[in-house]
């Protein structure tokens, strides 16, 4: 069963790429897609479009299962993928998101945060700032950033930093 937050608009998953070519028997026409599961539509004369799977990687299979049977090949298509989508993101572990503000005294020590000071400043003046966000490093206990250590931040609350989109696989664009 499929995690309720692995939606389409969550989980993006990679379209069938369909091969075609000639069956085994006269006039059949076979469309193929995956390595090593394979999905199959296959087209006699006169008959539907069927639906098969199998896992073999030498060719299709007369012992195939069956999925389904369809007046169009988009139809044939759009079953496999709907049901290559939903074994895809049956098969995601989607991690449970944390709570996103913690309070400063839960800040790892020696790893980069974003903290905040969650109250508004006034100065001697009587000048208001604004709460005030850091990327931030707790060593020997004091708050440090870009090597400095912080004087006057006073952070209530962190959350860990997103992975930079430097570090993420690069896919190639079609």
């Amino acid at each position: 069963m499929t995690h309720p937050q692995c939606s389409a608009a969550t989980v993006q998953v990679r379209p069938l790429e369909w091969d075609e070519g000639k069956g085994e028997l006269a006039g059949q026409l076979v469309w193929s897609s995956g390595d090593p599961w394979v999905f199959w539509i296959v087209k006699n004369p006169n008959e539907k479009y069927i639906w098969c799977e199998n896992f073999n990687i030498e060719g299709f299979c007369p012992c195939s299962p069956v999925r389904g049977s369809y007046d169009t090949l988009d139809e044939a298509k759009a079953a496999a993928q709907a049901d290559y989508d939903e074994r895809i993101r049956a098969a995601v572990i989607l991690n449970e998101p944390q709570e996103a503000w913690q309070p400063i005294k839960t800040a790892p020590t020696g790893v980069p945060v974003l903290a905040m000071e969650d109250f508004h400043r006034e100065d001697e003046d009587g000048k208001k700032y604004p709460k005030d966000y850091q990327v931030v490093t707790k060593i020997n206990g004091k708050w440090s950033s870009f090597g400095l250590y912080l004087e006057s931040f006073e952070p209530t609350h962190w959350q860990q930093l997103p992975s930079s989109p430097l570090s993420r696989p690069q896919r190639a664009t079609q």
